[in-house]
């Protein structure tokens, strides 16, 4: 398990394999079978000689290949408690994962004239099941990954990644929240803070799946969308009435739409697992499938654990029943939504 003596001993391990005993192991044997060969004429011995030269290399390598990486035993070892928040923590991590579109505020930009305060630039962030550099768990291992680092959420606590060095992060030391700041209308901006200068701000399209994260901190709800500008909402009575007519041909043809949109069990469990909401387009189920294939797909997960390849083939089966049985119900598009 992850303590002050494992972290350190993650951080000091080799990086790389030491390829000069191999080198050495390789040339000794395949000089003996030169000898053996050219000089002395025993074509057996020289083979022989090759053969254990090679498995010698083989067994090198596996060793000190072996040593670059430190792994992390769980399996019944965790207390209710932290068994029950990390289930917790990895839910809400893998609610933004399927979210998608999600990215990392950089710091704010001055104007020119250095006055104004410009919207931060954004860059790539990403939210799923990362690889873990030097350590093999046997639990699926959810983390952020935005401005060249990674935070990685494990049973015990968090470690940061950064510049092939980890720190370790207890949970409570974590500050989860949502800043009363609105740079791009329908966003929510989600920050990430603790000691040391963490503090990571993510774009989120999707609130609820933000909310579910901060409350699985302690945090509140995110701000609501503010309200429209009232000067904008001012009409003539001509255009009063214009948007009355609209709105009762709009709900008319909302009513007709959603004529038999009541949704069986089945499918709004499908729904539940693409992170859908009754109503939602074909569209966005399409959209919604390749987000969840893009972070359970079994290549994205090759290299990792046999645990997390596990446990990504059975979400990628529920993943692709979901989608199978909403596929089939928009061939009615009252049945799903409208595609």
């Amino acid at each position: 398990m992850l303590n002050a003596r494992t972290l350190r001993q993650i951080n000091e391990r080799p990086k790389d394999v030491n390829r000069l005993p191999l080198l050495a192991a390789g040339g000794g044997s395949a000089a003996l079978a030169a000898l053996l060969y050219m000089v002395l004429a025993l074509p057996l011995p020289a083979l022989a000689a090759l053969l254990v030269g090679t498995l010698l290399v083989l067994v090198l390598h596996r060793s000190q290949k072996a040593r670059t990486t430190v792994p992390l035993t769980y399996e019944g070892k965790l207390d209710g408690e932290t068994r029950a928040r990390f289930d917790s923590v990895s839910g809400a991590l893998e609610g933004l994962a399927s979210s998608g579109g999600i990215h990392h505020l950089r710091s704010e930009r001055r104007s020119r004239e250095g006055e104004d305060t410009l919207p931060p630039e954004r860059g790539p962030a990403g939210v799923g099941l990362l690889e873990t550099p030097g350590i093999r768990a046997d639990v699926p291992v959810w983390g952020v990954e935005a401005g060249g680092e990674r935070l990685l959420f494990f049973p015990e606590g968090v470690l940061r990644h950064k510049n092939d060095r980890y720190e370790g992060i207890a949970y409570g030391s974590l500050r989860v929240g949502f800043p009363e700041v609105r740079f791009f209308e329908g966003e929510t901006v989600l920050e990430i803070g603790g000691p040391r200068g963490l503090s990571v701000r993510l774009e989120v399209p999707d609130r609820e799946a933000a909310a579910r994260f901060g409350h699985a901190f302690g945090a509140g709800d995110p701000p609501k969308d503010p309200p429209g500008n009232p000067e904008e909402a001012a009409s003539s009575p001509g255009e009063e009435r214009g948007d009355s007519s609209r709105r009762r041909e709009e709900a008319g043809a909302s009513s007709e739409d959603q004529a038999g949109a009541s949704l069986s069990a089945e499918v709004a469990e499908a729904l539940g697992i693409l992170g859908l909401e009754e109503g939602a387009s074909m569209a966005q189920i399409g959209a919604a499938y390749k987000r969840m294939a893009r972070t359970y797909h079994p290549d994205k997960v090759a290299g990792e654990s046999v645990q997390i390849r596990e446990y990504a083939e059975e979400k990628m089966k529920e993943v692709n029943a979901a989608y199978s049985t909403l596929k089939l119900r928009g061939r009615d598009p009252a049945a799903v939504g409208t595609g």
